[in-house]
């Protein structure tokens, strides 16, 4: 995943090496440190399993993440409505992040009390008991 998510990463500082008068005026060794770091990334990622426990938990909540993060961006867009809230649209990093965590956090809490007692009940059902 992460080097399917970095990969757009590594074009910029080769297309910014190659073509100069695209990158604006950073050092040529800038740019190949870059391209470097970007693929050294990218081959560290896709050649060695990445074990950290943390992430892993992220991956195995990103399912639920993922079904349940429009349900997330409309209630905090229906929270933004508030008047005591509506400072958050005039910072849209801010916005951005809270609607990332918020979403991993309710993704988490699915995992854990929808997704996992389905599956227990699906293997169960499997095995004929």
């Amino acid at each position: 995943m992460f080097g399917l998510l970095t990969a757009p990463l590594v074009f910029r500082p080769i297309v910014h090496f190659f073509l100069p008068h695209l990158g604006g005026d950073r050092p040529n060794w800038l740019r190949l440190v870059s391209v470097f770091a970007a693929f050294g990334f990218l081959f560290w990622v896709v050649f060695k399993p990445v074990r950290i426990g943390w992430l892993s938990s992220v991956g195995r909540w990103t399912y639920s993440t993922y079904l349940l993060h429009l349900v997330v961006i409309m209630a905090v867009h229906w929270v933004g409505q508030f008047p005591f809230f509506s400072g958050l649209y005039r910072i849209p990093l801010f916005f951005t992040f809270l609607v990332l965590i918020i979403s991993f956090a309710v993704g988490a809490v699915a995992y854990r009390w929808i997704e996992q007692p389905s599956d227990a009940i699906g293997k169960r059902l499997a095995a004929g008991r």
